[in-house]
């Protein structure tokens, strides 16, 4: 198991060239963690047999538990669950008897609704979840509510990490773009290096990306930070 230092700097490196596939692993990563604090040691059995297996998570109540004879039998759904079209178990959120509880339940026995179709989004696969009448043994449905801090720490580097990652992958586009032949938007000069406006401009997203990366340094002590690539303005004509 992974410490928190090793996990917002992995998520960092996969958000960089990729923020969906950052955000699926972050996304995973709050969920098998918040799966494995809330859940019985038989449903983790269940849950945990291939540690390489995906998992996605709703903390929205949006479905209701029906208590059954043979289990409780779930009805509802629930929106913008990122990483569901991969993953093979969710943790939801579920109101059974008026309590917030969270079931454990396989994706296969759930319909994924391809209802989000927003630009520059669909990467992370954040669809809805549909059960209808599912029967579920009780062992996989648990008490839920918030985690103790230090777990709140914890889940919140996963989701920020990978924008981290995704905001120094795009200022080294930027910085890529500034090393090129390419031209500024006013014909004033030849290339956008010799703009002093633009090189303004991306001092401020250079130094404002560098503060991120410090707010999460700090909870993280001990691991090795790879920021951005160093600002190379020194360096242009």
């Amino acid at each position: 198991m992974s410490d928190a230092p090793t996990v917002a700097r992995r998520l960092t490196e996969l958000g960089r060239p990729c923020p969906s596939a950052g955000w699926i692993a972050g996304t995973c990563a709050t969920s098998k963690t918040m799966t494995a604090l809330s859940h019985s040691a038989s449903a983790r059995r269940e849950f945990f047999p291939d540690p390489d297996a995906l998992v996605c998570s709703s903390g929205l109540p949006s479905a209701q538990g029906v208590r059954e004879a043979d289990g409780i039998r779930v009805t509802g759904r629930w929106d913008n669950v990122s990483g569901c079209e991969s993953a093979q178990w969710a943790n939801l959120a579920v109101t059974v008897d008026d309590a917030y509880q969270v079931a454990a339940v396989h994706l296969a026995d759930l319909t994924v609704e391809r209802s989000r179709h927003m630009a520059g989004m669909r990467g992370t696969g954040s669809q809805r979840l549909v059960a209808d009448g599912l029967l579920l043994p009780v062992h996989r449905v648990a008490q839920g509510g918030p985690p103790a801090p230090p777990v709140q720490l914890f889940l919140g580097l996963c989701v920020l990490a990978p924008v981290v990652g995704a905001a120094q992958g795009a200022l080294d586009v930027v910085q890529d773009m500034f090393e090129s032949d390419r031209k500024p938007f006013k014909p004033n000069h030849t290339h956008l290096s010799d703009s002093p406006g633009e090189r303004e401009n991306l001092t401020e997203v250079e130094h404002a990306q560098l503060r991120t990366s410090l707010a999460v340094r700090p909870r993280t002590a001990g691991a090795r930070w790879t920021p951005a690539r160093p600002a190379r303005l020194q360096r242009l004509p």
